[in-house]
């Protein structure tokens, strides 16, 4: 994973992840932002998407579709908690990744409840040794964007 951003409810992960994506699609690189409205997965997307293809018996080609680009964007991680079938998943995909392609991770979560995120300790951490490795992590902080935009309406 070669960044990820942690921050509190609103702090502008996304927007911040936004133009890294752009950026590398306006010189030809293969990147994957696949929930097509938002231009991102988020992750309880991502978590039915893999489930749903392991039910499918396309797992392999799911993971392989997320497997191919260079970057991998997965939004909002830990606003939802994975069932253990979907935690078990994304450990598969990290692991595939793992060296090959780099993944761009918002959350409001600190790595040290991703215990809880994926109901399971030992493979939050397996999880987070493939994922950190590389990774370089961005904390942002402040007030949340909505909270300052209705602060702004309110004084206009």
């Amino acid at each position: 994973m070669e960044r990820c951003g942690r921050g509190e409810f609103g702090s502008a992960k996304a927007p911040t992840a936004k133009p890294i994506s752009s950026d590398l699609n306006s010189v030809n690189q293969n990147t994957v932002t696949p929930s097509a409205p938002s231009g991102r997965y988020g992750s309880d997307g991502l978590g039915r998407g893999v489930v749903q293809g392991n039910a499918d018996g396309r797992l392999e080609e799911k993971l392989g579709f997320l497997a191919k680009p260079k970057l991998l964007i997965v939004g909002e991680l830990g606003d939802l908690p994975f069932d253990p079938n979907a935690a078990h998943l994304f450990f598969q995909l990290v692991s595939r990744r793992y060296e090959r392609g780099a993944m761009l991770v918002t959350s409001n979560r600190s790595v040290g409840e991703w215990g809880a995120v994926f109901a399971d300790p030992t493979l939050a951490d397996a999880i987070l040794g493939r994922a950190v490795h590389n990774a370089h992590r961005i904390d942002l902080e402040g007030e949340s964007l909505g909270k300052t935009k209705s602060r702004s309406l309110k004084e206009s």
